[in-house]
């Protein structure tokens, strides 16, 4: 009941690995559709944290995996896809993040 009231201002930073709890109900068919769509748009805020122990962010894999999924089980979701499309952006061209982190610093 917990998972399917989850969106992108909850929760996901409550995990140790937001990807780990995404494939553990995604094998066992308990996600859901918000619990899907709350962790996209929490990975379109997450990746544009610096990289710090702290701050937990998606890799490119993960966000690959998200936006399969999405594509996958709900197409109709356009504007959540544009949102991973542009993170996984975000994530290449700061290259993971390294350049948020020398802008931290200067």
């Amino acid at each position: 009941e917990r998972f399917s009231s989850m969106d992108d201002r909850r929760g996901f930073d409550e995990f140790a690995d937001p990807f780990l709890a995404f494939n553990c109900l995604r094998l066992r068919g308990l996600i859901t559709r918000d619990f899907v769509l709350g962790l996209a748009r929490w990975c379109s805020k997450a990746v544009r944290k610096a990289p710090t122990r702290s701050n937990k962010r998606p890799v490119a894999h993960d966000l690959a995996q998200v936006y399969d999924y999405v594509e996958e089980h709900y197409p109709e979701e356009e504007h959540i896809k544009q949102k991973l499309s542009s993170a996984l952006h975000v994530f290449v061209a700061t290259r993971g993040g390294h350049r948020f982190s020398r802008e931290n610093r200067a």
